[in-house]
């Protein structure tokens, strides 16, 4: 399992994150589940919760769909190995890396490495074109990293 990005984007519309992995695997994931598994030490109830990967039971909660907890505002690079994801409620602590969000991946393929099945609500959604309205970030963060 590759936990090197080749691309990284963002569709507001629909409401998912695209990471494309350089051993060809990609992952959607919804912006809902983003928000659910932050892995800052807020949302996992102190320092002493954090781990390197989100918890087991993050694919059977329920997830809050459309509200601005899990409205994306920006994505800004974290050095070379993670992202910050700022959300519309002003919260933007979770750094997820790389191997974070590789563990995270909902798809069927992933769930199966990791003995989890898919979410109902990942099942639910198709994979279809993306919009226009969808946002490359991959750019911009290897330009913002170049500069230190």
């Amino acid at each position: 399992m590759s936990e090197k990005p080749t691309g990284v984007s963002a569709n507001k519309s629909k409401k998912e994150f695209t990471v494309t992995w350089n051993d060809g695997h990609t992952s959607v994931y919804p912006f809902g589940l983003l928000r659910a598994a932050c892995p800052c030490a807020s949302c996992r109830g102190g320092h002493e919760n954090m781990k390197s990967e989100p918890d087991a039971d993050i694919f059977t909660r329920q997830i809050t769909e459309d509200n601005s907890t899990t409205r994306l505002s920006n994505i800004v690079a974290t050095g070379s190995y993670a992202l910050t994801i700022v959300w519309e409620d002003g919260h933007d602590y979770g750094i997820f890396n790389w191997h974070y969000l590789r563990a995270l991946c909902p798809c069927a393929e992933c769930r199966k490495e990791r003995k989890k099945p898919p979410p109902e609500w990942f099942r639910r959604g198709g994979r279809e074109e993306r919009g226009e309205e969808e946002k490359n970030f991959l750019p911009r963060a290897k330009q913002s990293a170049s500069r230190f």
